[in-house]
């Protein structure tokens, strides 16, 4: 088991300590990703990572998922223990995902359990006198920071003994003199809990109903950590105890505060992961396209009867293919160190937007060394002249368009044409990729763009291109899609929005 995260562990070193505390991490679908802590003591010594939550402890089935801080001071255990559960959503992990941390609750039930039945007796004794009950009780329950309150048959309440220092200080005189309904007319979610206590006190047996911790917000700016129990006793008597959570309180936000800490981390190192896994990704496929040309020229150059004109187009473009690749290094390298930004950066005017005209004629000559080795031959279809601006820069465009070409060729036939498209419609600009290979089996579509994703007979990391493509394409408020043709081959198209003045 891994230890606590150094983050958590400043903030709660103390409660983890003396309370037995472990922690585990669960994921959205509720499997356990790490864990560490007293697991022992909570009987979880088998809460290994990839565990359902639910499998390993059942008591805390239903509490991840909500997306929101959860803290239940009391869950009863079948081992006769009970624990402090306290949730945390974790937004650097699944979706869903969350911070579980349990805290022995044992001894503080049992106290909690001694004053109830210390209350019981006391009641029966008191109430079989025949003068004014003392209220010695309420008096030992201020000593735990709370205060008690008798209900009336009226449904008005009477507060019990000497109000504990908080109550006394912020709600002046009307305290001491029993006038309830200013207590929780300052306390809206004390009335609010008064609702809920009234069926409990009008039930025929005695039982008890908590409200959880709260912080109430008072008109002088103050904030009370508060957390109210109604009793019914065992002779119908009503009982209010609200008590103020103090220390516990600043331990329960520390906690709190440590476990946001830790999320930010998470989240900071999950972006600067998915960068660099976006950058690899990229590296492959920018080093895979102008490698695949250099090949294809070599490969015609080694053919006989050769003339020499086309020997030396072969070489220029082998050669060009090669400064690309130097170019591209370069660019990666300057990203590794830190200039995220620049590569993300495009141009949307049409003095310095790149030109789809140009950027589909020089694709379609960089495909024609790998073509022609494969013996497929490239065509342009691009009506009209002059520029046509879009939103994009024309490096990573040209990328765009190298990655779908790539991708087509390797699933053109021998004999078979490879067509590039341009049209202009309304604003926007759409490019194509046609070829007379044998399609994308219906089922694969709807995946087609994932990354990784690629068909059983499709060689290579078909899936990751395409993955930048969709990527780049959506920064430039672009879309790009796949459509069969008919009667064979596949089309992609992305389509851009036209550069404006």
């Amino acid at each position: 088991m891994s230890a606590l995260p150094s983050a958590l562990h400043e903030h709660l070193a103390a409660a983890v300590d003396e309370r037995h505390g472990a922690w585990l991490a669960v994921d959205g679908d509720g499997t356990i990703t790490r864990a560490g802590g007293d697991l022992t003591f909570h009987g979880l010594e088998d809460a290994e990572p990839g565990l359902s939550l639910l499998e390993v402890a059942p008591f805390c089935g239903g509490l991840t998922g909500t997306g929101e801080a959860l803290v239940l001071p009391v869950v009863a255990r079948d081992d006769s223990r009970f624990v402090e559960v306290h949730v945390v959503p974790d937004p650097g992990g699944k979706q869903g995902g969350a911070w579980v941390l349990l805290l022995d609750a044992t001894g503080s039930v049992r106290l909690h359990r001694a004053l109830q039945q210390k209350a019981n007796e006391l009641e029966l004794r008191l109430s079989a006198r025949p003068s004014p009950p003392s209220h010695a009780l309420a008096h030992a329950v201020a000593l735990l920071d709370a205060a008690v309150w008798r209900r009336k048959d009226d449904g008005s309440f009477v507060l019990e003994g000497v109000p504990p220092p908080w109550l006394a200080r912020n709600l002046g005189r009307a305290t001491t003199r029993g006038i309830v309904p200013d207590a929780y007319e300052k306390a809206p979610f004390l009335e609010h809990f008064l609702g809920e206590a009234a069926a409990l006190w009008s039930s025929g047996a005695a039982g008890s109903l908590r409200s959880g911790p709260w912080t109430e917000a008072m008109g002088d700016g103050d904030e009370w950590p508060l957390e109210a129990i109604a009793l019914r006793l065992d002779d119908g008597t009503g009982v209010l105890m609200v008590q103020h959570q103090g220390e516990s309180d600043r331990e329960r936000r520390g906690i709190l505060q440590g476990a946001r800490a830790t999320h930010l981390d998470l989240e900071s190192l999950q972006r600067e992961i998915q960068k660099k896994e976006f950058l690899l990704s990229c590296l492959v496929h920018d080093l895979n396209g102008p490698l695949a040309s250099i090949v294809g020229s070599l490969s015609v150059l080694r053919r006989p009867g050769l003339a020499a004109a086309d020997a030396d187009a072969l070489l220029a473009t082998g050669l060009r293919q090669a400064q690309r690749q130097v170019d591209m290094l370069h660019a990666v390298l300057e990203v590794f160190r830190g200039d995220i930004e620049t590569m993300q950066a495009f141009e949307t005017t049409a003095e310095r937007a790149p030109d789809a005209r140009a950027a589909l004629a020089d694709a379609a000559a960089g495909a024609v060394p790998t073509a022609a080795a494969r013996n497929v031959r490239v065509t342009v279809d691009a009506p009209g002249e002059g520029r046509v601006p879009v939103v994009g820069r024309a490096d990573h465009l040209g990328r765009v368009l190298g990655n779908l070409i790539d991708n087509a060729l390797r699933h053109s036939p021998a004999g078979g044409t490879l067509t590039l498209g341009l049209r202009v419609d309304d604003g926007r600009v759409r490019l194509t990729v046609d070829d007379e290979g044998p399609g994308v089996p219906p089922e694969q579509q709807s995946k087609l763009f994932e990354r990784f994703a690629q068909g059983t007979d499709a060689p290579g990391l078909v899936g990751l291109g395409l993955d930048y493509c969709r990527r780049t394409v959506r920064r430039w408020s672009g879309s790009l899609g796949y459509e069969p043709r008919a009667p064979r081959g596949s089309r992609f198209w992305v389509e851009l929005p036209r550069a404006t003045a």
